[in-house]
C-alpha cells in the first residue's frame, strides 16, 4: 500500500479498496458514486453486486475515508463510476489486476 501512496495516482486508490475493505476486483471497479458513504467519524460501501449478486454494506476505516474524499475532485460533474480509467470510463478487472502486479513489483524492487 506504501507503494500505491507515494508512486500511484487518485485512480490508483481503487487498490487500497482490495485490502482496507476486502472488496474483490470487480466489486471495486464497479463502485459507483452515489455508492459510497462517508460521514465524519464512519463511513460505508454499499456493494449491489457481490460474489452471487448479493448485495452488502462495507464499513470503511479511517485510512480509506481520507482516500475516498480525494476522489470527487477528480470527477467531472455527471460522472456515474467512482473510479475511472484515463478515458473517463469505468476500469475493467483485468487493468486493476495489472495494477496490482505493477505496484506488488515497485514494493519488492523499492524495499
Amino acid at each position: 500500500m506504501r507503494a500505491v501512496m507515494r508512486y500511484g495516482t487518485v485512480r490508483d486508490r481503487v487498490l487500497m479498496l482490495l485490502l482496507h475493505a476486502g472488496l474483490r476486483v470487480s466489486e471495486a471497479c464497479g463502485l459507483r458514486v452515489d455508492d459510497v458513504e462517508i460521514r465524519e467519524r464512519s463511513g460505508r460501501v454499499r456493494v449491489r453486486h457481490g460474489k452471487g449478486g448479493k448485495y452488502r454494506e462495507v464499513p470503511l476505516n479511517v485510512t480509506m475515508r481520507r482516500v475516498l474524499r480525494e476522489c470527487p475532485d477528480s470527477h467531472h460533474p455527471g460522472d456515474e463510476w467512482l473510479f475511472l480509467n484515463r478515458c473517463g470510463e469505468r476500469p475493467n478487472e483485468r487493468s486493476a489486476e495489472r495494477a496490482v502486479r505493477k505496484y506488488a513489483r515497485l514494493a519488492v524492487w523499492t524495499g
